[in-house]
């Protein structure tokens, strides 16, 4: 890519986290009125350091289309152990009894949304309902991040490829066929990609960045598609491009 073009989406890409950061703290957004609808329920895991309202593009876009949109206002910013952030959302579907509901994740939104499908689907072999069928993960590390090994904060190590829990990601594949993996062509903070091995879909996006995609038009109606009618039975597919 040119180096100008690449400096220009990268800058554009920054830009975008600085303005949805903002409109965050100016936000009066209630999450209770979001939750009306007679569609599928839909449940909401933003990035680290974003709190549910960063992804407020994709939340009035399923709210309008008739999705009940769930969210973890508990998960704060973000920062908390992936695990301990999972069992905050298990505990709001159960709380809620949610059935047959969708994940949209960004980032490491998606390796929480993993957890909880690995625990769903443990409840569901002794007889528990399925409280999620699908998820749609977009730019989510599960490979991990080169960038982390060299990470100072704790909450940032998580991402490292050597981090324990990723490994053990890494193993459990049968996951990853209720799962659509949406990516950007280039994606600077998750330079190892999202492509995830089979995985229901794999969307790379010809798209520079990591935050800007979330308001994509493109990705919003793929998101809204899926939220609609997620694979009832699934069946890996090759990359969509």
């Amino acid at each position: 890519m040119n180096p100008l073009k690449l400096l220009s989406e990268l800058t554009h890409d920054y830009a975008y986290v600085v303005h949805r950061q903002y409109q965050v703290l100016r936000s009066a957004a209630d999450p209770t009125s979001y939750l009306q609808g007679t569609r599928r329920p839909v449940v909401i895991l933003p990035g680290i350091y974003e709190d549910w309202r960063f992804m407020l593009p994709l939340v009035e876009r399923l709210s309008a289309s008739g999705h009940p949109v769930h969210v973890v206002p508990e998960l704060r910013r973000n920062r908390d152990v992936i695990m301990d952030s999972a069992t905050l959302v298990a505990g709001l579907l159960q709380q809620r009894d949610l059935r047959d509901a969708v994940i949209v994740a960004h980032s490491k939104g998606g390796l929480i949304g993993k957890q909880v499908l690995i625990d769903d689907a443990a409840a569901q072999a002794t007889g528990g309902p399925v409280r999620v069928a699908h998820m749609v993960a977009i730019n989510t590390p599960f490979a991990g991040s080169a960038y982390a090994r060299y990470a100072i904060r704790r909450e940032l190590r998580e991402f490292s490829p050597t981090d324990a829990l990723l490994q053990r990601f890494a193993t459990i594949l049968d996951i990853n066929e209720r799962i659509t993996s949406i990516f950007s062509t280039v994606d600077p903070v998750v330079p190892d990609g999202s492509l995830l091995p089979g995985a229901h879909h794999n969307i790379r996006m010809p798209f520079l960045g990591h935050f800007r995609i979330l308001a994509d038009v493109r990705v919003l109606a793929i998101v809204d598609a899926i939220a609609d009618a997620p694979p009832a039975v699934p069946s890996p597919v090759p990359l969509v491009e």
